[in-house]
């Protein structure tokens, strides 16, 4: 059976944003993804808390605040994204909202502590956000059309894989606008994912194309997996594993 867990090894390396072509960049370490590296296959007991057999793990979330306060108009965006999750891993499950909670079951056998750390990935808020050097941020993930697997070039590390980002056309204007002001002065853009700095390149002319080209030491595999999380969408918030328990079969 294949691991659940290994669709997030993608995080178990850096993220570089390139302009034109894959130059040389320097890369450093984002995630640590030794946890998942040899994570068990699914059994409960495997996981060391739990020898009953299950058929996966219900959680309950709760929205960070402000946005529980206007739950109503969260959490129908949040059980879209993670349906979508879901159903991009390869997962089984499902995701509703009852009591003022969104409830999200993943049909997987796994134990408590197993579904704690899944849970903190399956549930990242996975906001991509470009900054520029003034500390203005003109463009997030909810600017990107698409990202798709690109053929990697040969002046590339061997080992790296390129994304490509397609931006919507609102996105390409913005985009245009932020690397010609940074070109005029030679600034930098800052690129990161939840919080976490990736690069911070130096932008010499503008991109026109409204494409950008992001690039690491991750496998095909990573790289689908970020692929996966970014056509998915961000959440519009951040959610919180208020509660979660085992699925008996």
């Amino acid at each position: 059976m294949k691991s659940i867990y290994a669709v997030f090894l993608c995080f178990g390396l850096a993220v570089c944003l390139l302009f034109a072509s894959c130059s040389a960049v320097s890369v450093a370490p984002v995630f640590s993804g030794g946890a998942f590296s040899n994570a068990p296959s699914g059994t409960s007991s495997q996981a060391g808390d739990s020898s009953m057999p299950n058929a996966g793990v219900r959680y309950a979330l709760a929205l960070e605040e402000p946005a529980q306060q206007r739950f109503d108009s969260f959490a129908p965006r949040i059980v879209s994204i993670l349906e979508k999750r879901l159903q991009a891993f390869g997962l089984k499950g499902r995701v509703y909202i009852q009591n003022g909670q969104v409830i999200a079951e993943v049909l997987a056998p796994m134990g408590l502590r197993e579904a704690q750390t899944f849970g903190e990935y399956l549930f990242m808020q996975a906001t991509l956000r470009i900054a520029m050097s003034d500390g203005t941020t003109p463009l997030t993930s909810d600017n990107i059309q698409s990202a798709q697997l690109y053929a990697r070039s040969p002046s590339c590390e061997p080992n790296a894989n390129i994304i490509l980002l397609t931006f919507t056309q609102d996105g390409a204007d913005i985009l245009y606008e932020a690397t010609a002001m940074e070109a005029q002065i030679h600034g930098n853009l800052e690129i990161s994912f939840d919080g976490l700095l990736l690069y911070s390149p130096l932008i010499e002319e503008p991109v026109q194309d409204g494409k950008l080209f992001i690039t690491g030491a991750f496998d095909q595999t990573g790289a689908q997996t970020l692929v996966n999380m970014l056509n998915c969408g961000a959440l519009p918030c951040g959610v919180q594993i208020a509660n979660m328990d085992l699925i008996e079969e």
